[in-house]
C-alpha cells in the first residue's frame, strides 16, 4: 500500500490523502481506513480517497499530523498498513477582515497565519509587520497612513514562490463628517438648514446634533446606497454653534463636526400696541448687524413709505442699530401695520412687523380760546365726558371708542374793547386796594391815645371860655354873636380851638 499527501496545504482548503493498493485484484473487496498516527482521530471509508476538513482556528490542529492507510479484506483476516504520510497545514488561520477608516486618518488591519521557514505573507497594500505568536503561528499587522479612498487589500501565503493561500479584505474609507450650511450668517428669524452626510459599510451609524450645547431631535435622516444624510432645521434668533456627533458601529469610533453661524437682521420693534388719538408715539427698531454692513433702515405704514423726517434718531451700540420713529401727534390715519426693514450690503433683506391699534380712550383736545375746568385729566376713558367753555357757551363732549362725539375747531376770541375794559377795571381795583392799605398803615402809625384823663374843672365851660378869650387865647368873639347861626358857627370854631389847646 502506498499513501500520497501534499507536503503543505492551505489551512482553509480541504486536505486529500490518497491510498493505493499494489497488485490489487479487482474481484477482491477491500475496506480502507486512515488513522492519525497520534491516535487523535480516525476516519473510515470504503473508497481509496480520504478528505480531511480544513482548519478554521489555529488553536486546534486535529487535521494536521502523520497519517497511515490500512487495507483489509473481509474474507481474509490479514490487515495491510501503508507507510506514514505527513500532512502540514500552511496558510491563514484568521484571515484579514474588512476594516473601516475615517478619511485622511491612519489605521491598521491584523490577521494570523501558519507559516514555516520557507513560507511568507505578501500583501498588495499597506506596510506589513510580522510577529511570531508561537511555533508556526504569526500575527501580521498592516499599517495604512492618510487613507483617502476605499481599497481592496489582497494578501497571499507563498512557499518557494508558489501561492499556497489567498485572502482579500476591504479597507472601507468613510468621509470625515462635515456640516454644510447655506452661509456663515443667516437673516434673523429665518430657519437654518444644516446637513451632514457620512458613508458606512454595513451598520448604519447614528448622528446626534447639539445647538449651543443643547442636544436636539429636530432632525431628519435619509440613506442612499452606503451614505447617510442627516438634516437639522433650527430657527435663527441668536448666534449658533452647531455640532454633530457620528457614531460608527463598524468603525468602533466617534467623529464630530462643528460649525458656527452668526445672525443678522431686524431683531424686534419696541413700542406699545395700543395708543390714543392725539398723543405722541415712538417706535424703536433694533437691527442686529454682525459685520454685515447695513446699508439702509426704512419704515413703512400699510405698505407706504414713511418719510425720513419722522425718524428721530439712529444710534449704533455694539453689533446693533436702533432706529427710532417718532409721531408727535397721532391721528386716525396713523393706525395700521408698521414694518421696519433693513437692507444689507450682501443683498440680504430683513424686516419686522408691528401692529398699532386705536385705544378706546380719548386725549383732551387742544382747542384755541377754549377754557377747561381746573384739574381736568389729560386722558378721558370711554363714555367719559369733558366740559369745555367756548366763548359764551359751555359744551359737553363725550368720548366714544377713542373719538369725541363733538369736534371743535376753535372758540371765538375775546373782543379787544372788552379786553381793555377788563384790564382797566382790574388795574383800578389794584390801585384802590394799594391806597386803602397805605392809609390804614399811616393811620395806625400816627394814632395817639391819652396818657392821663382830664381832671374835673371847678368852673363852668362858659366861664372857662370867657377867661380864655379875655386872656387872648381865643380870638373868635363868641359872646358878641347876635344870631343863633353865628353863635353855632362860632361855637364850632371855638370847640376846635379848645381841642387844639387841650392837646398841647
Amino acid at each position: 500500500i502506498t499513501v500520497e499527501a501534499p507536503e503543505s496545504t492551505d489551512t482553509l482548503s480541504a486536505v486529500t490523502v490518497n491510498c493505493s493498493l499494489i497488485d490489487f485484484v479487482e474481484s477482491q473487496t477491500i475496506s480502507w481506513s486512515i488513522t492519525n498516527v497520534a491516535g487523535v482521530s480516525t476516519i473510515s471509508s470504503s473508497t481509496s480517497g480520504f478528505t480531511i476538513s480544513s482548519l478554521t482556528s489555529y488553536s486546534n490542529y486535529l487535521e494536521e499530523g502523520r497519517y497511515r492507510c490500512t487495507a483489509g479484506q473481509a474474507s481474509h483476516l490479514s490487515v495491510i498498513q501503508s507507510p506514514v504520510a505527513e500532512v502540514n497545514l500552511i496558510g491563514f488561520l484568521e484571515p484579514p477582515r474588512d476594516t473601516i477608516l475615517e478619511q485622511g486618518h491612519s489605521g491598521e488591519m491584523e490577521f494570523t497565519a501558519r507559516l514555516d521557514s520557507d513560507s511568507q505573507v505578501v500583501c498588495n497594500n499597506g506596510i506589513s509587520a510580522t510577529t511570531a505568536v508561537n511555533e508556526g503561528v504569526s500575527r501580521v499587522t498592516l499599517e495604512f497612513n492618510d487613507v483617502m479612498e476605499t481599497m481592496t487589500v489582497t494578501c497571499q501565503v507563498t512557499r518557494n514562490n508558489h501561492v499556497i493561500a489567498t485572502a482579500e479584505a476591504l479597507l472601507f474609507v468613510v468621509d470625515s463628517p462635515q456640516i454644510t450650511v447655506p452661509a456663515s450668517s443667516i437673516v434673523y428669524g429665518n430657519v437654518l438648514v444644516a446637513s451632514l452626510t457620512t458613508t458606512y459599510l454595513s451598520s448604519i451609524p447614528s448622528i446626534h446634533w447639539t445647538v449651543n450645547g443643547v442636544r436636539t431631535s429636530a432632525t431628519t435622516s435619509t440613506t442612499s446606497g452606503s451614505a447617510l444624510t442627516s438634516q437639522l432645521r433650527w430657527p435663527a434668533i441668536t448666534d449658533l454653534v452647531i455640532s454633530a456627533t457620528v457614531h460608527h458601529y463598524d468603525l468602533g469610533r466617534v467623529a464630530m463636526a462643528t460649525e458656527h453661524v452668526t445672525v443678522h437682521g431686524v431683531e424686534r420693534v419696541d413700542g406699545p400696541d395700543v395708543a390714543v388719538v392725539g398723543g405722541s408715539y415712538n417706535l424703536t427698531c433694533v437691527v442686529v448687524d454682525t459685520n454685515r454692513q447695513v446699508e439702509e433702515v426704512v419704515w413703512t405704514l400699510d405698505g407706504e413709505m414713511i418719510g425720513s423726517a419722522s425718524v428721530q434718531e439712529t444710534t449704533h451700540t455694539e453689533n446693533k442699530i436702533h432706529s427710532v420713529l417718532t409721531l408727535p401727534y397721532l391721528s386716525e390715519a396713523d393706525y395700521g401695520v408698521y414694518v421696519c426693514g433693513a437692507a444689507f450690503s450682501d443683498g440680504s433683506l430683513s424686516s419686522y412687523t408691528h401692529y398699532l391699534v386705536q385705544s378706546t380712550e380719548c386725549t383732551v383736545p387742544e382747542i384755541p380760546n377754549a377754557l377747561y375746568p381746573a384739574g381736568a385729566p389729560e386722558i378721558i376713558e370711554h363714555t367719559g365726558t369733558l366740559e369745555v367753555v367756548c366763548g359764551e357757551d359751555t359744551i359737553i363732549m363725550q368720548c366714544r371708542l377713542g373719538s369725541w362725539d363733538t369736534t371743535i375747531i376753535s372758540c371765538p376770541a375775546i373782543s379787544e374793547a372788552l379786553l381793555i375794559q377788563l384790564v382797566t377795571g382790574i388795574c383800578v381795583m389794584v390801585v384802590c386796594l394799594v391806597v386803602a392799605l397805605t392809609a390804614l398803615l399811616v393811620y395806625k402809625k400816627n394814632k395817639r391815645e391819652r396818657a392821663v384823663s382830664p381832671e374835673a374843672r371847678p368852673d363852668t365851660v362858659m366861664d372857662f371860655k370867657m377867661r380864655l378869650q379875655r386872656d387872648g387865647f381865643i380870638s373868635n368873639p363868641v359872646l358878641q354873636s347876635t344870631t343863633n347861626g353865628d353863635i353855632i358857627d362860632d361855637e364850632d370854631e371855638m370847640e376846635r380851638e379848645l381841642t387844639a389847646i387841650s392837646t398841647h
